[in-house]
């Protein structure tokens, strides 16, 4: 299955392209709730550091923090908020 390479209505300014390094978080909402997803991947530069690592921290019930940038300083962000 060959998926398209623009969506209608959607477009990007131009002379910018997608990056390829970063953390991907995604929330998506439903009825029912949210749903978050974060990759697992820590890494240095070009180097990969963790492939396993947790980027999604419980703060409450219902609060959840999703880290990205770095990582001692999300750390702490999350260690301040739990």
């Amino acid at each position: 299955m060959k998926l398209p390479t623009t969506l209608p209505g959607v477009s990007k300014p131009q002379g910018q392209e997608a990056p390829h390094t970063g953390t991907t978080i995604v929330a998506c909402s439903y009825p029912g709730g949210v749903v978050l997803g974060c990759d697992g991947r820590v890494s240095v530069g070009s180097y990969i550091s963790n492939r396993a690592s947790n980027k999604l921290a419980p703060l409450a019930e219902h609060v959840y923090l999703l880290r990205s940038g770095s990582a001692p300083d999300a750390q702490i962000v999350s260690d301040y908020g739990g």
